[in-house]
Order: structure tokens, then sequence, then C-alpha cells
């Protein structure tokens, strides 16, 4: 760590950028001084041409501050430099969610699914249809946790989650054990499954399985 400051701090010193600052930032940020981080990833931000990684590590910055509105803000301004940064769109997403605001997540998420593919694109979708099933909205929620799927068939996170939009009906309930049945097949002992699943089989009047599958996820 030493030699890489000393690195750095000769940089900055020989010809200060936005990019060096910004540097020497990031590695506080690894070494877990946010308090330096911070100082020094704000000069960064005011140095021009401003370097956009500094930008995002002082959005992280104050995220992990719990400085959350201005962490909000930070983000917000290096979307207005870099329209396609995923992860500042979903980090911002994330935040609003925190601080109850829901409906503007919302939003972020579904632009943050526009900008990438693969397994980015299916944690943004998967947080899209988690913030639409806490507004009530779930057809676009079960909409949103099908494409997750699609994408990342093997995680058990989006399953879980459409499992519980499922009707408390004996259909929606039969399609809910399909799912988790589904989970414990991919992911063998998953307690959250195993924990919903047993609800529903409790609710069937079938105690004995339902008992078996509790034991199990405390066992595991």
């Amino acid at each position: 760590w030493k030699e890489a400051e000393q690195l750095y701090r000769s940089l900055i010193a020989r010809q200060p950028s936005s990019r060096s600052l910004g540097n020497l930032g990031a590695l506080y940020l690894k070494k877990g001084d946010l308090q330096r981080a911070l100082a020094t990833l704000n000069q960064a931000a005011r140095t021009q041409p401003v370097d956009t990684g500094a930008l995002f590590n002082r959005a992280v910055v104050l995220s992990r501050s719990e400085r959350i509105p201005e962490a909000i803000e930070g983000y917000r301004a290096l979307l207005a430099l870099q329209p396609g940064h995923f992860e500042a769109s979903y980090n911002t997403a994330l935040l609003l969610m925190k601080q109850g605001e829901t409906a503007a997540a919302v939003a972020a998420l579904e632009q943050a699914a526009k900008l990438t593919g693969g397994e980015r694109k299916a944690r943004a979708l998967y947080s899209l249809g988690l913030a639409r099933r806490t507004l009530g909205q779930t057809a676009a929620a079960a909409a949103a946790l099908d494409a997750a799927i699609r994408l990342r068939p093997g995680a058990p996170e989006p399953r879980v989650a459409r499992a519980t939009l499922e009707p408390d009906t004996a259909e929606g309930r039969e399609r809910a054990l399909a799912q988790y049945a589904k989970i414990l097949e991919l992911v063998p002992n998953h307690a959250p499954a195993l924990i919903n699943m047993a609800s529903i089989l409790k609710a069937q009047n079938k105690r004995r399985v339902a008992e078996e599958a509790l034991r199990q996820a405390v066992q595991f």
C-alpha cells in the first residue's frame, strides 16, 4: 500500500490530474479509509477534465458512509457525463429503494437493464421485479423476474421471488411448489426455498412433509 500511495503522490506532485487523484482515492477506498478516500476523490471531482472513474468511486464512498442523498447525486453527476454507465444506474436504483423512492428506482432499473446483457442485466431485472412487487405491480414484477430467470436459470433468488408472486389458490400454490422444487434441484438445501415450501405444505395440511422441510432448512 505504501509504495502505491507514494507512487500516486509523486505523480500528483508532478502533474496533478483528476485521474491520478482518483487512483489515489481508489487506493484509500480499497484500504477502507473512507475519510481520506472522500477527501481525495472530492479533489479529483473538482479537477478538470474530470475522470469518470473518480466520480464513480466518490459516489461509492458516500454510499458506504451512509450519505445516501449525496451518493445519489454523485451517481447522477456521473450519468450526466456517461449515460451508459450500468453500475451507476444500478447503484442509483438500489439507493432510491433504500430511501423508499421505489417508483424512481423502477425507472432507474429499467434504464440499467437496457444498458447491458447477461448476468448484469439479470441482476437489474431481478431488482426491478422486487421493486415492482413492492409497488403491488404483480404482473410487471412477474415479467421482470421471468426475464431474469431466462438469463440466469441457475440463480435461485429470482425463482424464490417469482414463487412468492403466485396467488394463494390451489393452482398458485402448486406452481410455487414446483418453482421451489426446481430451486432445490439447482441448489440443494436452499434454506429460503425450504422455508417457503414448508409454509405452503403446512397450509395444505401436509404437516409431516412441512416439518421435514423446516428441519432441513435449519440444518443447512
